[in-house]
């Protein structure tokens, strides 16, 4: 079983701003093929326990329908909406945005450093924890820490 990781927003020569991704799922896949950003990448045969993709510098990445080893390496003004899956963890830092919607999140939940993490109807199982100038808002609300 392998975890796999993908960037979106690291590449000196192309300027992406949006990559949509789905089906990134723990499983043996047979034939799967995904591109994400400036990575192309077919599985043959190959079983895969989880995901995380990645955004850096201002790139908005949206993944749906999949297994999340966790939500964690993004940074630079970068946004990530999680629709439809299940995450490991969430840890928004360094001017990030995260949007978790109908979805799960195994362990805990923290922003800090400016980041923002919206929680719409998505379970956390671990704690939410909010540092130094994180936010975090559950359907709506901010999350106050009661």
């Amino acid at each position: 079983e392998i975890t796999i990781g993908m960037n979106a927003g690291t590449s000196p020569t192309v300027k992406t701003k949006y990559v949509e991704v789905s089906g990134l799922k723990a499983k043996t896949f047979s034939d799967f093929t995904v591109d994400y950003d400036t990575n192309h990448l077919r599985l043959i045969d190959t079983k895969v326990w989880s995901w995380y993709p990645q955004a850096f510098n201002g790139v908005t990445v949206d993944v749906s329908d999949a297994d999340l080893a966790d939500v964690q390496w993004n940074s630079n003004n970068s946004t990530v909406i999680v629709r439809d899956s299940k995450a490991y963890i969430a840890v928004a830092k360094e001017n990030v945005t995260y949007r978790f919607i109908d979805s799960l999140i195994e362990g805990d939940v923290s922003a800090r450093d400016n980041s923002t993490i919206y929680l719409e109807n998505t379970n956390v199982r671990g704690k939410i924890n909010v540092y130094g100038n994180g936010r975090v808002f559950i359907d709506g609300e901010p999350y106050t820490g009661s």
